[in-house]
Formats: C-alpha cells, structure tokens, sequence
C-alpha cells in the first residue's frame, strides 16, 4: 500500500510539474533586466513592504 501511494505521488508530481514549471521560470526571468551594467542607487529607504514571496522597498 505505500508503494503504491509512493508511485501516485511521484507520477502525480511529474504530470503537474511541465503544467506549472514554465510559470515559475517566466516569473523569474531575467529577460527584462541589463544584467551586465551595474547601477548604484543612493536614498533613504522610508519604508518596505514584505509580501511573500518579494520585498517591495518603497
């Protein structure tokens, strides 16, 4: 019987993967980003707001 419900999950987690895995890379793509220049950013943080799963630096 765990066998069994080993086998479900591990084919259950391999079916759902491809359906969910292309949103996760999409949101953390790099795409939209220089990743070659740097930039230096000077100011007074005044507030920040931790919603999972980001930190937005207001």
């Amino acid at each position: 019987m765990r066998v069994q419900r080993l086998l479900f999950v591990i084919v259950f987690i391999l079916m759902t993967f491809p359906m969910f895995g292309g949103l996760v890379l999409a949101h953390h793509s790099v795409a939209g980003y220089d990743t070659k220049t740097e930039m230096v950013l000077q100011g007074v943080v005044v507030e920040y707001r931790w919603r999972n799963p980001h930190v937005i630096v207001v």
